[in-house]
């Protein structure tokens, strides 16, 4: 494939169109889905990997920990609810694609299971023409994984996402806490629990619950938690803004 590019004064920006353009020679030039179809598997898995590139080479634009990398992955936003990456929308198609893929990756498979299955993904259909269903079971027969509602709610709709703690329970029976805490699904969406307990002594602990945990009822969870020698000061859900929340007014509890 050749491409050319205008100048641009920015050189991360121009940094980030090469290295964009340069990538199509993989999508969809070797593996071969229909971009005029299916843009997304084009344009956004291009967008996906122009984030790590640019964490690398301008840690300063992004979180370079997290591979965030590109200024529209940044932040909590509301890209997720944009619409749906089948759509006409360059927001749906480049970006929701990217930034979705990064939560897949980082949230629900984790690092070495993602990059397994998307490298087997591009090895079983290089050269060939495969369809959003054959990049979706592909994902799933390398991770091992039932991943029916991400595809779901991140590529075939866009439904509201609302997480909420909608009760603490605390006491104090010796030298241990019991805490019960009631989490809330208030949007039609599902997503991991990332919570994370922050104590009388500053001290912090992080749970993570896969969204398997709203399968029996799917808007509420509740658990129960033994801490000793300390009690539970604050409560905060996805602390570090990985996923899409609607109202995040109702992410955080804090002890009278």
């Amino acid at each position: 494939m050749f491409a050319m590019n205008g100048d641009d004064p920015s050189q991360p920006e121009l940094y980030s169109t090469l290295t964009h353009e340069v990538g199509h020679n993989w999508f969809p030039m070797i593996v071969g889905s229909n971009e005029r179809m299916h843009a997304w598997m084009d344009e956004g898995f291009n967008t996906f990997i122009n984030s790590f590139s640019e964490a690398r080479r301008y840690p300063a634009q992004g979180d370079q920990d997290a591979r965030i990398g590109h200024k529209a992955f940044a932040g909590n936003g509301s890209i997720l609810e944009t619409g749906q990456p089948t759509g006409n929308s360059d927001a749906a198609q480049y970006f929701k694609t990217g930034r979705v893929l990064q939560l897949l990756r980082r949230d629900v498979l984790g690092q070495d299971v993602f990059d397994k299955a998307f490298k087997t993904y591009i090895q079983r259909w290089a050269y060939k023409h495969p369809t959003p269903m054959d990049f979706f079971r592909t994902m799933e027969d390398v991770s091992g994984r039932k991943l029916e509602w991400f595809w779901r709610e991140c590529f075939l709709e866009a439904p509201r996402f609302d997480q909420s703690v909608d009760s603490v329970l605390q006491t104090v029976q010796g030298t241990d806490t019991h805490v019960t805490v009631t989490y809330g699904n208030k949007g039609r969406a599902v997503m991991p629990l990332l919570v994370r307990f922050t104590f009388s002594d500053n001290t912090t602990q992080d749970v993570v619950y896969p969204a398997d945990v709203w399968k029996a009822n799917p808007a509420s969870y509740t658990a129960s938690y033994t801490f000793p020698k300390k009690t539970v000061s604050r409560i905060a859900l996805d602390p570090d803004a990985h996923l899409p929340d609607a109202d995040q007014t109702n992410n955080v509890w804090t002890a009278r």
